[in-house]
């Protein structure tokens, strides 16, 4: 399967806008196929994407149509604008709200280069996928991760780690996502030669691989580093395999904090973080309770300016210059701004205790809008 966002990423910015994301659980692309007839229920398959320029179709047909494509489960919608049609329809819009479907306008743009630039990737992904991963283990993996803990599959992952019943794993994971192709390739081979016991798969696109306690890294860091210089790896704690479906959610946070504080190691793990540790391994909406401030979550929203000022400051350990530099500021600027977060906040930067909660606190908003899982 591959992405609807790495399709989009394929096509040229001018030719396509979201009119609705929708939050329908998946946004895997199997098919992609043009709508020649309304009767859907007869052709579509769940996964489909669905390209269309709505001709002939009445209001009502209209409304069928999303509501068809929802049921059976469509990744979402797609209308060609044409000479027929110079706007997507407002109703068909609000049928999209109201069903949860993903659409998007499109333009300038053919229907066979929308499904030419989507054959190319599926052709990546699956002769990766066939090549490097074995089907059964990947499935073991992902049910374990979603916490469908099949003994059968515990006990083919645990003969492929070579693991003890209390032996513990390391979840490595990719930071970028769709790893196809010949890095994709170097990645894997890397991971077997220097990774004595690992097990390989796909979770939501995610390439994760699964080391026993017993791995040594170091010379498998070395070889990804010099080999995939733009390849930046994520590591978990030791866990048990009964607990991964925990780890994935702290994954995917840490995902969020390496790309909000720009991180550009190439390979973090959780273990490594020192307090930022906090936010991964504790659920938010505690953290939220302790953590959210009015005053600065209203900086945020209303003065960013100096919200950002702040965070750059705790960002490069408190020092001005360095701050500014990043900002592209003079020191003396930053320097007045942060004097206006002081009055504003009614705080002391010099104050060690007020200086680490609004170092916590200016953290967690930037990650909670950068989409923290709660």
């Amino acid at each position: 399967m591959v992405l609807l966002e790495s399709l989009l990423s394929e096509l040229p910015d001018d030719c396509f806008q979201w009119l609705n994301k929708g939050n329908n659980g998946t946004n895997d692309v199997t098919e992609v196929m043009v709508m020649a007839t309304p009767d859907i229920n007869n052709w579509i398959v769940p996964g489909e994407l669905v390209l269309t320029s709505l001709f002939g179709l009445s209001d009502a047909e209209q409304e069928s149509l999303v509501t068809g494509l929802r049921r059976n489960r469509s990744t979402g919608l797609i209308v060609k604008k044409n000479d027929y049609l110079a706007d997507v329809p407002k109703q068909v819009i609000e049928y999209s709200k109201k069903n949860d479907l993903p659409l998007l306008e499109l333009r300038n743009i053919t229907y066979r280069e929308v499904i030419k630039k989507f054959d190319h990737l599926k052709s990546l992904d699956l002769a990766s996928r066939e090549k490097f991963v074995d089907p059964q283990l990947e499935k073991d993996i992902q049910e374990t991760f979603r916490g469908e803990n099949n003994p059968e599959g515990l006990y083919r992952l645990r003969q492929r780690l070579k693991l003890s019943v209390s032996g513990k794993v390391r979840v490595i994971m990719t930071q970028q996502k769709d790893f196809p192709g010949e890095e994709f390739k170097q990645l894997v081979n890397a991971s077997e030669t220097f990774i004595v016991n690992c097990a390989i798969g796909f979770i939501d696109h995610n390439l994760v691989i699964l080391a026993n306690d017993r791995s040594e890294l170091q010379e498998f860091k070395h070889n990804v580093s010099e080999k995939l210089p733009n390849c930046q790896l994520l590591s978990s704690s030791l866990t048990s395999l009964k607990e991964l479906h925990e780890v994935y959610r702290q994954m995917m946070n840490m995902r969020k904090l390496v790309n909000t504080d720009h991180l550009k190691a190439p390979f973090i793990s959780i273990d490594s973080l020192g307090v930022d540790k906090l936010f991964i391994s504790q659920s938010s909406r505690f953290l939220e309770k302790v953590l959210v401030n009015s005053q600065l979550k209203l900086l945020q929203t209303q003065q960013p300016v100096l919200f950002e000022s702040l965070r750059a400051y705790f960002l490069t350990n408190q020092n001005i210059t360095q701050a500014a530099k990043r900002l592209f500021i003079h020191p003396k600027s930053l320097a007045y701004r942060l004097h206006k977060v002081e009055q504003i906040l009614d705080v002391n930067l010099n104050d060690a205790d007020q200086s680490l909660y609004l170092n916590l606190t200016t953290k967690f908003l930037a990650l909670r809008r950068a989409g923290f899982y709660v």
